[in-house]
Parts: C-alpha cells; structure tokens; sequence
C-alpha cells in the first residue's frame, strides 16, 4: 500500500498547542512546561501527571532539539497539550459586545447552512467543490470561536461573573447545536461514501471525510471549552469524548491510506489528549465510570500505564 502524506490529503495541523512553544529557544521550551498537575481532581491522576511532566522536562533538558512530547494527564492550564485549539482571545474596541453577539448568532446560522451545503455537493458527485466549502467553514468556525473568546475576556476585564457565566452559558448551547448538526451530516456522509468507495482509495471523497472528521473534532472541541467556561464538568467531558471519536475515526481512515510515521502520530496523540482531559473532567464532575472509560479509551493512542495501574486499583471490586 502506498504512503499517503497529510499534506497530500489537503490537511493542515494548524493551532495545535505542542506548537505554541516552537518558537521559543530550548532552554525557554523547558521552563515552560506545565502540565498545571497541582489542579487534578485525585491522588491518581496528580500522580500519573507529575510523573509524565518530570520525564517531559529531563527529556527536553537532555535533548539537543528541545520539547519533544506534550502533558498526557493534564490540568486545565496545561501546556503543552495536543489539542487542536490554542485560544487567543481578540477585542475590537470600536465594537459593543452587542454587536458582537449579534455576529456570533449570525456566524452559527451561516455554518449550519455550511453543512448543507457540503451535503449538496457532495451528492452531486463534488466532493472537490464541498471540500472547499469546508475549507471556508473550517475559518469561519475559528473566527466564531475567537470571537466568543473576545467577549468573554472583555468581561473578565470587567469582572463582570455573571454575565461571563450567562455568555458561555449561550456559547455553550449555540456550539454544542452546531457540532451535533454538523456531526449529523458527516454520518450521512459515510454511510454514502461507504456505498461507492472502498476505504483504501485515495480520491477527493477520501479527503472531504478526513477534512470533515478533522473540522467536526474541532467544533466539539469549541463545545467543550465552552462548556469548561460554564464550569459544566461533565458536559465538557462528553464534548471532549465527541471530539476524540472524530479524530480517532480520522486515525483510521489514515490507516486504511497508508498514512505512517509522523503524519499519523499527531492524530493518535490528538485524541489520546482529547480523551484524557474528558477523563479528568468526568473525575471533576463526580462520574468515576465515565472517567475510567476515557481513560482506558486513552490506552489505544497514548498508553500511560501508571495512571490505569492506580485508577485499577481503585476500582471498587
């Protein structure tokens, strides 16, 4: 089978925080890891966490390249992480905050209608044409998030609780709406592509579903950071879970093209950060099983024996 790169499939890894320290010399590199271990829920996961960060920071100080690697168990304040999702709030002080909502209700109804489009396009047979149209959404959907942010941070300028929980409560619902849709369309999609393509050809079909596993992944992503916002534990742990399902199912279609070596280590270590922070907030939001599940789940991408050993052990027989 032949090597199919992730460029060649049209992907970029843009905003991936392992990348936010690249830029900075190596000795900078390794004072900035902080896997924010202090912040864990339970003795298990603070353990597995100092740990990891402890072999993070020798590993960096004794290579020549600097960071190599990322937090496994994190805190809510990580870095570096392998989330796809660096948040860097912005503010236009020539626009009111009203103004702003009334662009982010305006941008959720514009995506969802995105979907349809790639749905159109896609049945007609071009795949091509909604590749780019996600291309687009893909954009708008971080400038939404972005703009989200900025009203959120003005706020906290503010110090302004309850209208930041009254925002992310109305983020989180319009996020969580749009993912949900968006995943809706991608299930159609399979079960269509499914019918005319096998899974190891390489063609634009291939890359529109890699394309919209990568974006819906994303979307959850935002769901689930709204929902940390709103302090919602166990709503951000299922959004988490969504969003490392979206990004497993692309590790397989990788898989299935030939994709190796680093091309697919980023996505497997994608969702095994994904699955491990859902863990952490389902332990944050009192669901040991849901917690445990995500967790073990982890296993099949980024192993962390230590962790499952102590969560094993605390298992109630």
């Amino acid at each position: 089978m032949r090597y199919v790169s992730v460029r060649r499939l049209g992907l970029m890894f843009a905003g991936i925080c392992i990348g936010a320290l690249s830029s900075l010399s190596i000795a900078e590199q390794c004072a900035q890891i902080d896997c924010d271990c202090s912040s864990l829920p339970s003795a298990a996961f603070e353990a597995a966490c100092k740990l990891n960060e402890s072999r993070l920071k020798k590993s960096c100080s004794d290579d020549s390249v600097g960071l190599v690697g990322w937090c496994t168990v994190h805190g809510l304040d990580a870095k570096p992480v392998a989330v796809s999702t660096k948040r860097k709030p912005y503010y236009s002080p020539s626009q009111s905050i009203k103004t702003d909502n009334k662009q982010i209700e305006a941008e959720l109804w514009s995506l969802r209608h995105d979907a349809d489009f790639v749905v159109s396009e896609a049945q007609k047979g071009n795949a091509s044409k909604a590749i780019n149209i996600l291309k687009i959404s893909q954009k708008n959907a971080r400038s939404l998030f972005d703009k989200q942010n900025s009203v959120i941070q003005v706020w906290q300028d503010k110090q302004k609780q309850r209208r930041i929980v009254s925002a992310w409560d109305d983020y989180a619902e319009g996020n969580s709406e749009l993912a949900a849709y968006w995943s809706d369309k991608l299930l159609g999609l399979e079960a269509e592509t499914a019918k005319t393509t096998e899974l190891s050809e390489f063609g634009a079909e291939q890359k529109m579903l890699v394309r919209l596993y990568l974006y819906v992944g994303q979307l959850y992503e935002y769901t689930a950071f709204s929902y940390e916002g709103q302090k919602d534990w166990e709503s951000a742990a299922k959004a988490w879970s969504l969003s490392a399902r979206n990004s497993a199912q692309l590790t397989q279609v990788l898989i299935g093209l030939g994709a190796e070596g680093k091309a697919l280590v980023r996505y497997q270590d994608l969702t095994a950060a994904r699955l491990y922070r859902a863990s952490v907030l389902a332990s944050m939001a009192d669901k040991p099983e849901m917690s445990y599940q995500a967790a073990s789940e982890a296993q099949a991408f980024k192993p962390d024996q230590l962790l499952m050993d102590i969560l094993n052990a605390d298992l109630p027989s």
